[in-house]
């Protein structure tokens, strides 16, 4: 098993396909600062980030609310896995 997956991490889904992983810098609740590991179908929903990132920088103008939208329907989920102890 890769070191990257037994590191502390949450797995990131969308749609139930695995986008890549969220790995724990900073564990102080109520945040958690996490590095990203885009994983292969990452490239899938990239332009989703990169739109709803350009609307956000300005401020979200009409004609970009879509952006939004895609974004906030997008089935999302994480799956948090601790660390595995070394074999």
């Amino acid at each position: 098993m890769p070191d990257e997956i037994r590191s502390e991490h949450w797995r990131m889904y969308v749609g139930g396909e695995l986008v890549g992983l969220l790995h724990t810098v900073i564990p102080d609740q109520p945040w958690i600062t996490c590095t990203f590991e885009p994983l292969e179908d990452w490239k899938g929903v990239r332009l989703l980030f990169d739109v709803q990132n350009q609307a956000a920088k300005e401020r979200f103008p009409a004609d970009k609310v879509w952006a939004t939208k895609g974004f906030v329907t997008a089935e999302w989920s994480y799956v948090h896995r601790k660390a595995e102890p070394a074999r």
